[in-house]
């Protein structure tokens, strides 16, 4: 890693960390950990599941669209691709779709 990457790594890290202390410092632990004691995680449970097939069914659609160009990419490829691409969005807004498709 050339000596630019490291500086500007270590600047968003200094940034995160930042904006991270900054939303998070007037909250207690034990309010937190009450907090998290009143989760229903089986609706949780519920909501990945329910993404990570949604995420799968656009593998397999990702995977029809791509066969009949001549290629063969692996399901697993795909799926990662999919979860790799819905994170993005999630940081960036429209990041993850694909140029030219829907800009």
């Amino acid at each position: 890693m050339g000596k630019k990457k490291k500086v500007r790594a270590i600047l968003f890290f200094i940034v995160g960390a930042g904006l991270f202390w900054f939303v998070y410092r007037d909250l207690e632990l034990d309010e937190l950990r009450d907090h998290l004691n009143r989760l229903k995680w089986w609706w949780i449970g519920v909501s990945v599941l329910l993404n990570l097939l949604s995420q799968l069914i656009k593998a397999f659609r990702w995977r029809m669209l791509i066969t009949p160009l001549g290629y063969a990419p692996g399901m697993g490829n795909l799926f990662l691709s999919n979860l790799v691409l819905a994170f993005t969005n999630l940081i960036i807004p429209r990041g993850g779709n694909l140029p030219g498709w829907g800009w």
